[in-house]
C-alpha cells in the first residue's frame, strides 16, 4: 500500500510538473497571443484556426504565414512551428483542414486549397499585416495544398515551404515548383514516403537546373526564385514537423524572404520533453488508479476462476499463438469483400478498410478460437455456453469497472496532448461517430479478448510477471506477421505498420492491466479497448465518403 501511494505521488508530480511546463512554454515562450478564429471558406465550410499575433503590432508591417497540417493530424500537431515563427515577430494562422480536427465539412482535395486561401484573405485583412509578405507552410498533405495555393495565387504568396512533400504521382495533382515564389523543401533524412531520388527531381523541376544538391539555395529571394532542399538527417514523415533543425530552416527562410523578423531561441524541444513527461505520468497514473478503483466497484467479489494447472501448457501457448497468425491471413483474405461493404455507410475516409479489417479479424478469431475450444483446449462445455460463463461472473461492474477506466484515460490523454501534440477532444459529430464505430469494432474486440484471456489462463498467475509474459506472447501473435513489411518500401503503408507495432504491445498491456484487476472478467477489457479504438480512429480519421488515396 505505501508503494502505492509512493507511485500515485510520483504520477501526480509528473503530470504537474509536465502540463505546467507545457503551457509555460507554449503561452510564455515568447511575447505574443494565442486565439480561437473560426474562417469560412469558399463553399461556406467553417475551417477552425489558431491566431498567433506578436504583442508589439505597432509596425503595421508584420509578414503573415498560414500552417497546414497533413493527412490524418491536426492543428495541434503544428503547434510548434507556428509557435516558432511568432516568436521571430511573424503573425501565424494554424488551420485545420475540412473533415480535420474542429473543422465542418468533408475532406476534399480539390478544396484544400480554398480552406488555406481562406487563412490567407484573413491575415491580408488584418491592419498589422502586410499584405506583400505573405508565407505558406505545410507538410505532407498540407505541402501539395500549399504549394498549389502558392501556384494558384503566385502574385500573392511570396515564400513557401512544404515538409514532407516534394510532388504527385497522381498526374492530376503534378506539381511545378518554377511557379512557386521562394519554396523551401524540408525533408526528413528517414523519409518513408520519397526516396532522396525524387527529392532531387523535384529540385531539379523547382530550379530548373540539371545538376543540383541539398543544403544549397538556388536564385534569389528578391525576384522570388530561392529555392532550397533542406534534410533533417534523423528525422522521418511523422517527426519533420517536429524536428529543430527544420523548424529553424524555416524561419530562417522567412526573415530572408521578408527581409525582416528577429532570430529567437528554439524553445520547442522543451515543450517535447514537458509533454513527454505528463504523458509519463498519465501512464504511471493510469497502473495506480486501477488498482484503487478495484475495491470501489468490486466490492466483496471473488474473481473468475482459473484454469488448472496444465502440464501441456507450453504447447498450447505456441498453438494459440501460431492461431492467431492464422487469424491475420483470415482477416486479410476477407479485407477487400468485407471493406466494400462499409464503403457507403461511413463518412470516414479510409474507415471502410479499418472496419473490414476489424470485422475481417472478428471473423478469423471466431472461426480460430472455436477449433481451439474443441481440440486444444478440449473444453467439455458447449461453445456458446463457455463464452457465456466466462462474461456472466460480476457483468454488471465489469462493465462500469471498463467505462470508468475509459473516462480516466480520455481526460488524462484529451488534457495532455491538447496542449502539446494532437486535439483528441471530440466534436459533436464526432462523439456519434464514435458510437457508431464502436458497435462496429466490439465483435473484434470482445472476441480478441475472450482469445488472449484464454492463452493468458496457461500463464502461471501473477502480477508484473504474468502482465509481462502476456505482453510479449499476445505481440508476438498479433505481429508477427506484419514485421516482414517494414522491410519492404510501401509508402504510407509502412508508417502505419510501424505505429501498429508500437501501439499493439502498448495497447495489450493496458487491456491486461484491467482485465486483472477486473475479476478476471474479459467485459471490462473489452469495453475499455473498444471506446479507446473508437474514440482515437475517429479522432484522426478525417470525415469524407469515399476512400481516400492522397498523401
Amino acid at each position: 500500500m505505501r508503494l502505492r501511494k509512493l507511485v500515485l505521488l510520483t504520477s501526480i508530480i509528473l503530470v504537474s510538473i509536465g502540463l505546467i511546463g507545457t503551457l509555460a512554454f507554449t503561452y510564455l515562450a515568447g511575447s505574443y497571443t494565442i486565439k480561437h478564429e473560426t474562417l469560412t471558406s469558399a463553399d461556406l465550410t467553417q475551417i477552425a484556426s489558431l491566431v498567433y499575433t506578436p504583442t508589439d503590432t505597432s509596425s503595421n508591417d508584420l509578414p503573415g504565414i498560414v500552417i497546414g497540417h497533413g493527412f490524418v493530424s491536426n492543428k495541434q500537431a503544428m503547434q510548434g512551428i507556428a509557435l516558432e515563427l511568432v516568436k521571430c515577430g511573424f503573425v501565424v494562422i494554424n488551420i485545420d483542414f475540412r473533415g480535420h480536427g474542429q473543422s465542418g465539412g468533408n475532406l476534399e482535395r480539390d478544396a484544400l486549397i480554398d480552406d488555406v486561401y481562406a487563412a490567407v484573405q484573413y491575415l491580408k485583412n488584418l491592419p498589422y499585416v502586410n499584405n506583400n509578405s505573405i508565407g505558406l507552410v505545410g507538410h505532407s498533405m498540407g505541402g501539395a495544398a500549399v504549394m498549389q495555393t502558392a501556384i494558384t495565387y503566385k502574385t500573392e504568396i511570396n515564400a513557401t515551404v512544404s515538409i514532407g512533400m516534394v510532388g504527385m504521382n497522381d498526374s492530376n495533382y503534378e506539381i511545378n515548383g518554377t511557379d512557386i515564389n521562394n519554396l523551401l523543401i524540408a525533408m526528413g533524412g528517414l523519409e518513408e514516403l520519397f526516396t532522396y531520388e525524387a527529392m532531387i527531381a523535384f529540385l531539379k523541376n523547382a530550379t530548373d537546373r540539371v545538376n543540383v544538391t541539398d543544403g544549397v539555395q538556388y536564385g534569389y529571394f528578391i525576384n522570388g526564385t530561392a529555392k532550397k532542399l533542406f534534410i533533417a538527417p534523423y528525422a522521418d514523415h511523422i517527426l519533420e514537423i517536429t524536428d529543430s533543425a527544420i523548424q529553424n530552416e524555416i524561419c530562417a527562410w522567412f526573415r530572408d524572404s521578408f527581409y525582416t523578423g528577429t532570430t529567437q531561441p528554439n524553445t520547442e524541444i522543451y515543450r517535447q520533453i514537458f509533454g513527454i513527461i505528463a504523458l509519463l505520468g498519465a501512464v504511471i497514473g493510469f497502473f495506480v488508479f486501477i488498482p484503487y478503483m478495484k475495491p470501489v466497484i468490486y466490492k466483496n467479489v471473488k474473481e473468475n476462476p482459473r484454469k488448472i494447472e496444465d502440464p501441456n501448457a507450453t504447447k498450447k501457448i505456441l498453438l494459440y499463438i501460431g492461431g492467431y497468425c492464422l487469424v491475420t491471413m483470415i482477416a486479410f483474405l476477407l479485407l477487400l469483400p468485407l471493406s466494400a461493404l462499409f464503403t457507403q455507410n461511413l463518412n470516414l475516409i479510409m474507415a471502410n478498410f479499418i472496419i473490414g479489417l476489424f470485422m475481417g479479424y472478428a471473423i478469423g478469431l471466431f472461426l480460430v478460437f472455436y477449433l481451439m475450444h474443441r481440440y486444444i483446449d478440449k473444453d467439455s462445455r458447449p461453445f456458446v455456453r463457455r463464452i457465456k460463463e466466462e462474461i456472466s461472473h460480476n457483468f454488471k461492474p465489469s462493465v462500469l469497472f471498463g467505462l470508468v477506466v475509459f473516462l480516466f484515460s480520455f481526460g488524462s490523454l484529451t488534457a495532455i496532448l491538447h496542449w502539446n501534440m494532437f486535439d483528441l477532444l471530440p466534436t459533436v459529430r464526432e462523439l456519434g461517430a464514435t458510437l457508431f464505430v464502436a458497435i462496429l469494432l466490439f465483435p473484434y474486440v470482445f472476441l480478441d479478448q475472450l482469445y488472449i484471456r484464454n492463452l493468458q489462463s496457461y500463464i502461471p498467475q501473477g502480477r508484473i510477471k504474468e502482465l509481462l509474459k502476456v505482453v510479449l506472447l499476445s505481440s508476438v501473435a498479433k505481429i508477427a506477421l506484419f514485421i516482414p513489411i517494414l522491410f519492404i518500401n510501401l509508402g504510407l503503408a509502412s508508417i502505419f505498420v510501424m505505429i501498429l507495432l508500437l501501439a499493439f504491445p502498448l495497447l495489450e498491456m493496458l487491456s491486461t492491466w484491467v482485465y486483472m484487476y477486473s475479476g478476471r472478467n474479459i467485459i471490462s477489457p473489452a469495453i475499455f479497448t473498444t471506446l479507446l479504438l473508437a474514440w482515437v480512429l475517429v479522432a484522426v480519421m478525417p470525415f469524407g465518403n469515399y476512400s481516400f488515396t492522397f498523401i
